[in-house]
């Protein structure tokens, strides 16, 4: 993120990014550094160390809405839909895995 930007937590385990003047191709960017570095980060479970995962949508102003609500309800059903397809992909490599 770049000065002039914010992150605030929003709700629970929900995080909102405002990014100052980004179009949408823009803020997928950011989006996938998102993810990307999240999934680089390893927690101990027990014995186990476990890749992280993050799930993240994105609306962009005027487009997707011109005000805050309809903008985060965007960004939220835009979320749950990473989330769904990230759950596809994870089911479709089990499934393609050796002995899966």
């Amino acid at each position: 993120m770049r000065g002039g930007d914010l992150a605030a937590r929003y709700a629970g385990d929900e995080f909102v990014a405002y990014l100052v003047g980004t179009d949408e191709s823009a803020a997928r960017t950011v989006a996938n550094r998102i993810r990307h570095n999240v999934f680089a980060t390893t927690q101990a479970l027990g014995h186990d160390m476990r890749r992280l995962t993050v799930s993240v949508g994105v609306a962009v102003y005027p487009d997707d809405g011109a005000d805050t609500e309809t903008l985060l309800g965007k960004a939220d059903k835009s979320m749950y839909e990473d989330k769904a397809m990230r759950r596809l992909d994870d089911e479709m490599s089990m499934d393609t895995a050796p002995g899966g």
